[in-house]
């Protein structure tokens, strides 16, 4: 169902439809649209970007299987909910449709951004879980890699050789042998490696699904990348941060994909679902490039 308003015309479809046990998503351009209330997943979209916005996913290249990234009724998916009974790898990407602009070459001026979303991880009671999940901004023209690559552009699922520039925030679920800090679940913030720059210890729930936040946020002003992400200890929420200095400029191209990757490893289990999603960018060159993408599950 698609609407700006909310008709009258509408709603009495959505009750009809309801009626008889249908599963009902919607696409509006306000929050406020009396159909968020009557479906059981919104797809929020405001007026300036319609038709602009759609979840984008790339080709996977690992054992043949194809990127596994898509809108399920829980929300967006990375990767499959399905356990491969092979023992096979799990990949998948979702990006925005359209690149950031992140940088002005004439200028040399750099975007300021900000990012919130909510996601789950989930092992389904199971002790064995693996890689991660990320969210990152990268060039076009890679494919997404399995295992301890969490999804980025790495050679391999056991390497940590890039194949394209990249910057992620990675919340891993493994410690590979090449951190550099011994921690088991952590949130890190990757430069064109997959082995983080800086990390802390990320207190999470992964075999009983806990549903967590994550605030990113880039200051050019200063080139500081913040992270700050949920997790819990028992049943109390912790709050933690990471932080990294970097010129982005340095790194990345003008225009970059934004999105999330997650990934498996052989003989482990674990889904990468993103509840909802929020991104806001700014450019001060010729006219200010706003982004604001919110995808919400019901």
């Amino acid at each position: 169902m698609f609407s700006k308003s909310g008709n009258s015309e509408l709603l009495r479809l959505a009750l009809c439809a309801r009626a008889k046990v249908a599963y009902l998503i919607s696409v509006t351009s306000s929050e406020a649209n009396r159909l968020v209330g009557m479906c059981d997943l919104n797809l929020y979209l405001p007026l300036e970007l319609e038709g602009l916005v759609r979840v984008r996913s790339g080709a996977g290249d690992v054992d043949n299987n194809p990127d596994e990234a898509h809108i399920s009724t829980q929300g967006l998916q990375i990767t499959s909910t399905e356990w491969n009974v092979n023992g096979g790898l799990h990949v998948g990407r979702a990006t925005y449709i359209e690149p950031l602009h992140l940088w002005d070459k004439s200028t040399q001026k750099l975007a300021d951004f900000n990012t919130h979303f909510v996601f789950v991880l989930d092992s389904r009671e199971s002790l064995k879980f693996t890689d991660g999940f990320t969210f990152f901004l990268a060039p076009d023209g890679w494919n997404p890699m399995a295992g301890c690559a969490m999804g980025l552009p790495i050679d391999n699922p056991y390497s940590t050789t890039p194949t394209s520039r990249f910057v992620a925030v990675e919340f891993d679920t493994w410690r590979n042998p090449g951190d550099r800090i011994k921690l088991t679940t952590h949130v890190g913030i990757d430069v064109n490696s997959v082995i983080p720059d800086v990390k802390n210890v990320w207190y999470y729930n992964i075999t009983h699904g806990m549903q967590n936040e994550a605030w990113i946020r880039y200051d050019s002003s200063s080139h500081t990348l913040r992270a700050v992400f949920t997790g819990s200890i028992g049943n109390t929420r912790v709050d933690d941060t990471i932080l990294f200095n970097v010129d982005l400029r340095e790194h990345l191209p003008e225009r970059v994909n934004i999105g999330f990757s997650a990934a498996t490893a052989v003989g482990n289990f674990e889904t990468h679902i993103v509840k909802s999603w929020k991104f806001c960018s700014s450019l001060e060159i010729d006219e200010t490039d706003n982004i604001l993408l919110q995808l919400k599950n019901m």
